[in-house]
């Protein structure tokens, strides 16, 4: 399928779309509960109590429960999680229905209505602040450090920002939190001058600080926006259609009419011209109506000046890009480079940061980045003992490399699950198109199109679908490699690619291989070289095929995996932590 977002949206609506529900609307439903039994306090503080929480959950999943639990207990655990908030939901309402009747009437406040303007805030400023945390993490994610875990960072920071809004209202400083705003876009506008030089330890600090400094002006407002008691419901409605509209826009109205995270802009300048809108309509802010009107006129130029900034930074984003696509799997792009020797001009496509595949224009036949001669794929290729009427089999196409590895009596079958990719890598690069073998592509997840395949008898199966720093688990779990197991010969070589850097998976994948019936060789090319554009390569190439395993080229590349993780759980369908693996190397995070 070629965008799977509606698909995805009806499975969780099935899935976990009630309970959540459910469980989304017991905040304002408690919190009204609360104010019709101690009617002279305001509950607003829970709402900074009930996001706490949800922090809490967030740091412990990925850290505690899921490296310690398998998914069926965890479901085991929800479950009885959601029995015990039905029964203390019921006992909570018990004590308000008895409380209430004890209540002297007449001491519910009463006060007009929330105004048109106010209303319109509620909904915009969340809508605001979900944007900046959504574009903000894909920005992160893809653009900046493709670091595993890394999206808990701004989700922390804009959590802690409800929380500090709603504890006290003394928290946020209008004054002070729009000077750390001002500072804030002055250093995102340097950053965005001097990108090309910019350490990614900067560009971290940079961008959570300014999701953090945005959403406490969105969130600050917000906080001093809230109605009375009785108007809380409303209140919190709005909040939260606000955030729902916020992620609708950046997850399904983005990807469809901008070919980059254009909206992290977009949410950019609508946070100062939100604080300029509050601050002309609020009669306690000294710019109220416009006056005076010497600094409005400095604030709209500024707002003017970075919003000129931000433009050059997307118009620079598309120099030597010959296409950009984005889709539901995130940023494609086809960029050319010329060097000093025009005959070593070639093409790359970046997905993000990470390279899937280059090709030089004059020598279009060598085998670049991580499939060089040198590679361990290049090395099961070259020294496998049969020559001739090879089947291969390759998850993940990138730009089809592999395929110059194939002869002319040889097939090769791709699984690709982003049909972009497919298109660039026969409109763009030519390895496709001068293959001498066959050639097949298979579009849609690899693991169920091998799942629902008769088995394919693979000499070679090669899994490239993680050349990235978050892999696909699904593809490293026992079960799957059972999958893999029926398609290959006895005697053929499953060759898998991890070169991950911020995850350690060698041990991992060779003990999953070797539980499978493999007998494996961790492969290592460390080495870079422009003129070939190799790039380092970690492969694990798991076989029972003696010649393959006692290869002398191959023993000599060959290392023994990380022992630093040895013994952690292995891998299945009901069982996946990425914690584990984290290789802790942060020199590798914050290199240039």
């Amino acid at each position: 399928q070629n965008d799977p977002t509606w698909q995805v949206l009806g499975l969780l609506t099935r899935s976990v779309g009630f309970p959540y529900f459910l469980l989304s609307t017991t905040g304002p439903l408690f919190q009204k509960w609360y104010t019709s039994v101690y009617p002279a306090n305001s509950p607003y503080r829970y709402y900074a109590l009930s996001n706490a929480g949800s922090l809490l959950a967030l740091l412990a999943y990925p850290v505690v429960i899921e490296p310690s639990l398998s998914r069926s207990w965890q479901a085991i655990g929800w479950s009885w999680g959601i029995a015990v908030f039905v029964l203390s939901s019921s006992l909570c309402a018990w004590f308000v229905l008895v409380s209430a009747r004890r209540v002297i009437p007449g001491t519910f406040r009463t006060s007009v209505g929330p105004d048109t303007r106010s209303r319109l805030l509620w909904l915009a400023l969340p809508a605001t602040a979900s944007i900046l945390l959504l574009a903000t993490t894909n920005k992160l994610c893809q653009d900046i450090a493709v670091v595993p875990f890394l999206w808990i960072l701004p989700l922390t920071l804009y959590l802690l920002t409800f929380i500090i809004c709603f504890d006290k209202p003394r928290w946020y400083s209008r004054l002070w939190f729009g000077i750390a705003l001002l500072l804030a876009y002055t250093a995102l506008v340097i950053f965005l001058l001097i990108n090309s030089d910019t350490p990614t330890l900067l560009s971290l600090s940079i961008f959570p600080a300014l999701l953090f400094v945005a959403c406490m002006v969105c969130h600050g407002e917000l906080a001093r926006l809230k109605p009375p008691a009785e108007n809380l419901t409303g209140y919190y409605l709005s909040i939260a259609a606000g955030g729902a509209l916020g992620g609708f826009f950046v997850a399904i109205i983005s990807p469809v009419i901008f070919k980059e995270y254009t909206e992290f802009y977009i949410g950019l300048i609508l946070c100062p011209v939100l604080l300029l809108i509050v601050l002309s309509t609020d009669g306690k802010s000294i710019l109220y109506h416009g006056k005076p009107r010497w600094a409005w006129l400095v604030l709209l130029a500024g707002v003017l000046g970075v919003g000129y900034v931000f433009v050059n930074a997307y118009n620079s984003s598309k120099q030597h890009a010959e296409e950009r696509v984005r889709n539901f799997y995130g940023t494609l792009k086809v960029i050319q480079t010329e060097t000093d020797d025009p005959s070593f001009a070639y093409r790359t496509l970046l997905h993000g940061k990470i390279v899937h595949g280059a090709q030089f224009l004059q020598y279009p036949q060598l085998a670049t980045t991580y499939y060089t001669m040198n590679s361990g794929v290049g090395r099961c290729f070259r020294d496998y003992p049969k020559k001739n009427h090879r089947k291969i089999g390759a998850v993940g196409l990138g730009v089809g490399t592999i395929a110059t590895w194939i002869g002319p009596t040889d097939s090769i079958r791709f699984y690709e699950i982003n049909p972009d990719v497919i298109r660039l890598a026969k409109e763009y690069f030519t390895y496709l198109q001068d293959c001498r073998g066959n050639v097949e592509i298979v579009p849609g997840d690899a693991r169920l199109s091998l799942e629902n395949e008769p088995a394919q008898k693979f000499d070679i199966l090669v899994l490239d679908a993680f050349n990235s720093d978050m892999p696909p688990v699904h593809l490293l779990t026992r079960e799957a490699f059972e999958i893999y197991k029926r398609h290959l010969q006895p005697d053929g070589v499953l060759a898998l690619h991890i070169s991950v850097r911020y995850l350690e998976l060698s041990w991992l994948v060779t003990a999953m291989v070797e539980q499978a019936g493999f007998r494996s060789r961790f492969v290592l090319n460390p080495t870079t070289e422009s003129r070939v554009i190799q790039m380092p390569s970690q492969w694990v190439l798991a076989t029972n095929n003696q010649t393959i395993l006692n290869n002398t080229d191959i023993v000599k590349a060959s290392v023994q995996p990380s022992t630093n993780y040895v013994g952690g759980r292995l891998w299945t369908d009901d069982y996946t932590s990425l914690f584990p693996y984290l290789a802790w190397d942060w020199t590798r995070v914050y290199s240039p």
